[in-house]
């Protein structure tokens, strides 16, 4: 048999599928199985864009007044209408954003280091000065907290540095309470003694294997503290207590929109029109229909005896050309 050489065909190898990114699978794991983390997710991530890219987002600047457009309502111009100073209220709201964003990041920072320095030294150090701390703070968590938040804001004034500093010093103390038990849980696991035994140091125990382990419920109380600094920053704006005008926050633009855009005049009439105004926007925001202000009923003319230059009785009202004299009684 002859020797033969047969070339054998390849095929060509298919081009991989198309998948998507890692990350991306990842987001939409998440989103599948926590719907809630990821719209809360979302709206955060649309708050740093917002935050970020003001700018360009922001159709007008926070401070510009726009000529002939005094309290519009939303249109396709202004999509939130505009205030009484003609200025856009959706720009205003981007730029809130950025203020919002800036407060509640720093505010969580400062609060959150602040809370893990006394509460972490707290637990470790324990005797008396463990309970000269945690009285501090029991009698710190004991005021409400608006009345706190209201004294310092009187006391240091108003301020971007100001409200930081005094948001942060009211969330710092319920955060140390809760990083002192967990850091007291740490320090009963056999490798803090471990450690000890072998001579670490104070400073290598609680960066080593202290603090590292106490991170957990430092990122959870930081994440839920965001929002509710956020939520005091708009409040005391709403109140008077931020930044001064006309630096725009949520506060004061976002929460006062409807009263700008649907009741545009009520700033503008008399006090007895606004009071009557505001009764009727109560009752209609309760479902009911307001009452009607009853119309003063005219005056009973009472007719007047009137005597002409004769003497004759007459009660026509025309008292121009007649003279009032009174009617005369029987001769006697």
């Amino acid at each position: 048999m002859a020797n033969s050489v047969r070339t054998l065909s390849v095929p060509e190898t298919l081009p991989p599928a198309w998948r998507l990114p890692a990350l991306a699978r990842t987001v939409l794991r998440f989103g599948r199985r926590k719907p809630l983390g990821a719209i809360g997710g979302v709206i955060v991530l649309a708050l740093l864009v917002m935050a970020i890219f003001a700018d360009r987002i922001a159709p007008y600047a926070y401070d510009q007044s726009i000529p002939a457009a005094r309290t519009k309502p939303p249109s396709a111009q202004f999509w939130m209408g505009t205030d009484n100073l003609s200025r856009d209220v959706w720009s205003r709201v981007v730029y809130g954003a950025r203020i919002s964003v800036t407060v509640g990041f720093a505010t969580v920072a400062l609060a959150t280091l602040m809370a893990t320095a006394v509460g972490v030294s707290s637990a470790y150090l324990g005797g008396v000065y463990d309970i000269v701390v945690q009285r501090v703070v029991d009698a710190w968590m004991s005021f409400p907290a608006l009345v706190v938040i209201l004294s310092l804001m009187a006391a240091l004034g108003p301020g971007l540095a100001n409200l930081i500093f005094a948001l942060s010093i009211l969330g710092a103390a319920t955060a140390s309470r809760v990083i002192r038990g967990s850091t007291l849980s740490v320090m009963a696991n056999p490798y803090v003694e471990a450690a000890r035994a072998l001579g670490a140091g104070h400073v290598r125990i609680v960066t080593v294997y202290v603090l590292p382990n106490v991170m957990a419920t430092i990122i959870i109380l930081s994440t839920i503290g965001l929002g509710t600094v956020i939520l005091a920053e708009s409040a005391l704006s709403f109140l008077g207590f931020g930044i001064p005008p006309p630096v725009p926050f949520l506060g004061r633009d976002a929460l006062g929109l409807g009263a700008l855009v649907h009741v545009p005049r009520a700033v503008d009439g008399p006090v007895p029109e606004r009071r009557h105004l505001a009764r009727r926007v109560r009752l209609q925001h309760a479902g009911r229909r307001a009452p009607r202000r009853a119309r003063p009923a005219p005056a009973r003319i009472r007719p007047v005896v009137l005597a002409d230059e004769d003497g004759r009785a007459c009660t026509e009202g025309r008292a121009s050309a007649l003279t009032q004299r009174p009617p005369r009684g029987p001769a006697r």
